[in-house]
């Protein structure tokens, strides 16, 4: 339709009547103030663009009623071949221009390398143009490198290993520091950097590239004086931190480790306040990284470690940050200049009595149904023994190590659940003193532990002395799965070893014997279980060891701590 209209002008102009005519048509913009090209552009219709063209190739100067040129449109559509057609069709006057003072420069940054070579090479200097933010085309870039990104960072793909091509494609980055180096050096309105940029959304290959190309980016702060290390805590990105962290990296980088901000915080302090433990661990295993250095609030990292932990019972104590000021305090750190007293009222987390009792009143009814159950099926299979019965009411299987070690897991879950239970009796009673009903709470919460692993034993024994005897394959596969189950609360004992590891990169092997001890004793009392059940059968007296550790009261340890001292 549009070609019969285009064709019907020409005949009109060629009868002699003027083009003013046909040039007003095409001109007439639509409610959102766009031309019969936009729709061509977002149609996706070639030939209809050059047609519109020849008639009139100015349209391609003319923007809609955002500031949106065609040649905008078509770029950031992914419509290549349009923008060429644009280009080639329109006159010398053609709009780059596109909404909030963007260029086609920065919607082409944003689709790959080969647009943004195309659109540089047609207007070079756009490279050097910003829009309303302040942002330049390498800020677009910086944000995003493309689709290639995505992929890589699938948490599927990334593990199927993608072939060299993808990993060193040519990026848009690479095409705009090639064009302009200087563009690197060039704020946005809040004064973020493309660095900064680049490391708020966890885009290692341009910081890297940022760094070779132009090592004074390193030092570059931001409005509130934040180096891209400090964004990289700030949000997380593990990547980033661990690559400016690395002790094998270049010198020039060390030199930004403990910069600190108009806060006072340097990447350190920062670390803390999110709360990530990796991010911290790449921090803490550098020497470099000062631990003393204290804010404008006069808090050094220790601190704000000790602030940041709630108080109550309902803070599981192997959270991160349990963690992070463990880890400060046998390394050594120092606090502020700051009276304790006057810290401790500021700073710490308050305890309020009355929120944690409403809490373990209600999770003391949802433990309790747990416990029971445990204690109900471990009560059920004492009696019904794997095997059955053999002559005078014996169980059949009765003298095997298996099977004694079966007994004793199933003993073990039955006896845990029940004290657990009589604990939360006691925690949920709102007539107990509340620090008592807190005593009780932890007690039942470890008991539990215990005896869901010794059930998980039993079933594992359980399958195997049914089993083994006619496919020991199948029963070694179920005690493989079982294993895999009970290794699920061990992670807290990874975090505690990779703790170590840092401290040990950071001070030296002398550092494990102040630490080994207190992780062998914490290993030794996470598998306690494990050795009742499976050394029971040898030696009766170890079941005493899983009572006496909680059973005896804490002070007596601790007493006996102090004297050992």
């Amino acid at each position: 339709m549009v070609g019969c209209l285009i064709g019907m002008a020409r005949e009109e102009e060629h009868a002699g009547t003027t083009m003013f005519r046909l040039v007003e048509v095409l001109e007439r913009q639509n409610g959102r103030g766009e031309t019969a090209l936009h729709d061509a552009v977002r149609l996706g219709d070639e030939r209809l663009v050059d047609d519109l063209l020849s008639v009139h190739p100015r349209l391609a100067r003319l923007a809609d009623g955002g500031g949106t040129s065609p040649l905008y449109l078509a770029v950031s559509m992914g419509r290549y071949r349009i923008a060429e057609a644009l280009h080639r069709g329109g006159d010398d006057g053609l709009s780059y221009a596109g909404p909030a003072g963007q260029t086609a420069l920065h919607a082409a940054v944003l689709r790959g390398a080969e647009m943004t070579e195309k659109i540089l090479e047609w207007n070079e200097g756009l490279s050097r143009e910003a829009d309303a933010s302040g942002s330049t085309a390498l800020h677009f870039a910086a944000s995003v490198e493309g689709p290639e990104n995505d992929i890589e960072n699938s948490s599927l793909l990334r593990c199927l290993r993608l072939p060299r091509s993808c990993h060193y494609r040519r990026t848009s980055a690479q095409v705009l520091m090639e064009t302009d180096p200087s563009l690197a050096c060039r704020p946005d309105s809040n004064g973020d950097y493309p660095i900064h940029v680049a490391a708020s959304v966890g885009n290692l290959k341009l910081v890297a590239l940022l760094l070779d190309k132009c090592p004074e980016c390193a030092g570059l702060v931001d409005a509130r004086g934040r180096t891209f290390l400090h964004v990289a805590v700030d949000r997380r990105m593990e990547q980033i931190v661990e690559f400016a962290t690395d002790d094998g990296r270049i010198g020039f980088l060390g030199a930004i480790l403990n910069v600190q901000d108009d806060d006072g915080n340097t990447a350190l302090h920062l670390a803390v306040l999110t709360g990530v433990l990796k991010v911290f661990w790449c921090l803490m295993r550098n020497r470099k990284v000062c631990l003393d250095l204290a804010n404008n609030d006069g808090l050094t990292p220790a601190d704000l470690s000790r602030s940041t932990i709630p108080a109550g019972l309902f803070y599981y104590r192997m959270n991160a940050r349990t963690w992070i000021l463990w880890c400060l305090v046998v390394a050594n750190a120092l606090g502020g200049n700051i009276r304790r007293d006057h810290f401790q009222q500021q700073y710490v987390p308050k305890l309020d009595e009355s929120a944690e009792s409403k809490k373990m009143t209600d999770s003391t009814q949802i433990l309790g149904v747990g416990s029971v159950l445990v204690a109900t099926v471990a009560f059920a299979v004492a009696f019904s023994p794997p095997g059955g019965y053999a002559g005078a009411g014996a169980p059949a299987l009765a003298g095997r190590y298996a099977f004694d070690a079966f007994m004793y897991a199933v003993g073990l879950a039955f006896t845990c659940s029940t004290l657990a239970t009589f604990s939360l009796i006691y925690a949920g009673a709102a007539a107990v003193e509340w620090k008592i009903r807190h005593k009780y709470f932890k007690h039942s919460v470890w008991w539990m532990r215990k005896a869901m692993r010794s059930l998980l034993v039993a079933f594992a024994l359980g399958v195997y002395l049914v089993l083994a005897p006619v496919s020991r394959a199948t029963a070694v596969g179920v005690g493989i799965l079982t294993a895999g189950t009970l290794l699920f609360r061990n992670r807290e004992l990874v975090r505690m070893l990779i703790s170590a590891y840092v401290l040990r990169k950071r001070m030296g092997i002398s550092v494990m014997a102040r630490i080994g001890l207190p992780i062998a004793f914490d290993m030794l009392v996470s598998n306690l279980a494990y050795l009742v059940i499976f050394g029971g059968p040898f030696f009766p007296p170890l079941c005493v060891l899983i009572f006496v550790w909680r059973l005896t009261p804490v002070e007596v340890l601790s007493y006996v701590h102090r004297k050992r001292m």
